[in-house]
């Protein structure tokens, strides 16, 4: 599978066909698939959730290397919750906003993981609410990622009613076959 270069943080080893399927993972593989297939268009936004090593960060990169097969032209983008609060705070420093808006909203795919990491920080949550609702209104995928589910993010409840608009996948911890 060959790859286009893109300045978007994709892992490009992180694809579907090394992903181990099993029980455990199935639903959330397969909806991934899907999402690559379709984005915007089905599940969306896609939420991943489920603790540490369990495969959700995978997942995100496989998406944004088969879309990058699927679609050539899409501009993808995977972050940290971290990174993102990291870029807003910088770009209001440096009076960089429409720089910073520019980057995410122009986006055909955005995939952003440890969504949990955004808890205490309201400002950040504020401008995420106002991307994820550009991004949807005009068909953009965005993938979500967290170590738990929406109902136990300390985040503000617009998000997370946002979060629930699309498809849930909850990844279990994999059984010893797998």
């Amino acid at each position: 599978m060959k790859i286009n270069k893109q300045k978007n943080n994709i892992k490009k080893t992180y694809v579907f066909n090394r992903f181990i399927v099993g029980n455990s993972n199935r639903f959330a593989f397969e909806c991934a698939r899907v999402v690559a297939k379709y984005p915007g268009n089905k599940f969306n936004p896609l939420f991943i959730c489920r603790g540490v090593g369990v495969g959700k960060t995978y997942l995100m990169h496989a998406i944004g290397n088969e879309l990058k097969c699927n679609f050539p032209k899409f501009k993808i983008l995977y972050v940290t919750s971290e990174k993102f609060t990291y870029d807003f705070i910088e770009a209001i420093k440096s009076n960089t906003i429409s720089k910073f808006t520019n980057k995410y909203r122009n986006v055909d795919c955005l995939l952003i993981d440890d969504i949990q990491f955004l808890a205490g920080k309201h400002s950040s949550q504020e401008e995420f609410y106002n991307l994820f609702n550009t991004l949807k209104d005009s068909d953009k995928q965005i993938v979500i990622a967290s170590d738990r589910p929406q109902n136990k993010l300390e985040i503000e409840e617009k998000l997370i009613s946002r979060f629930k608009w699309g498809n849930t996948v909850d990844i279990q911890q994999p059984d010893l076959e797998t």
